[in-house]
């Protein structure tokens, strides 16, 4: 009948029908993960619903407690090093617009993977000789004795080839993990990188 529900007048012969309506509020999970398992790394978010933001690392999550239907978002600042490889929510959302119902839980999983490194070291016969040899390929530079050049990747395969020089021969390209290899008929190193390693 109109009447605000603490002052309900009731008049002769009325029968006042009150309704209450509950909407039931819903969570949003943050949940980590790493490539490789079980780094320390702490990766920081920022949350529309969280004015502070959190820090988590593999394996850790956080729970926004309870939160009125809506629409929400989250992001990751990404470390140095670090390649964000997935986010995905569990309802299909986007992570920058959670669209979050009635009595919901939405877990959204972000997944980042550890940049690995390469290092193209030269030696020489004799020791010390400061000759510059010409490396082309995925990353070029030109190096002489004890000379590196280092590239940080993600994960993957990749080439260096190098430009023998006139009165040189090259004797050996040696890789210090069993899945990179050298070819000495082409000149080139294959290097096959996994998240966070270093191959040289």
């Amino acid at each position: 009948d109109g009447s605000p529900v603490n002052n309900i007048s009731v008049s002769s012969n009325e029968t006042v029908t009150c309704t209450f309506t509950n909407t039931q509020r819903g969570k949003i999970i943050v949940f980590k993960q790493t490539n490789p398992d079980g780094s320390q790394q702490s990766f920081n978010f920022s949350a529309s619903y969280d004015l502070d933001g959190f820090s988590l690392i593999d394996g850790q999550s956080n729970d926004s407690g309870f939160l009125s239907p809506g629409t929400y978002s989250v992001s990751e600042t990404v470390p140095p090093g670090w390649d964000l490889t997935s986010e995905t929510c569990s309802d299909q959302s986007d992570p920058s617009s959670i669209a979050l119902a009635a009595g919901e839980t939405v877990t959204c999983t972000f997944v980042n993977t550890q940049r690995g490194t390469i290092i193209v070291e030269k030696q020489t016969l004799p020791d010390g000789d400061q000759t510059l040899f010409t490396f082309t390929g995925d990353v070029s530079g030109a190096i002489g004795d004890e000379g590196k050049i280092e590239m940080e990747v993600s994960p993957g395969t990749y080439d260096f080839t190098e430009t023998v020089l006139l009165g040189w021969n090259l004797t050996d390209i040696t890789c210090d993990n069993e899945n990179s290899f050298g070819n000495l008929e082409t000149e080139t190193a294959t290097f096959n990188i996994n998240a966070g390693e270093t191959v040289t």
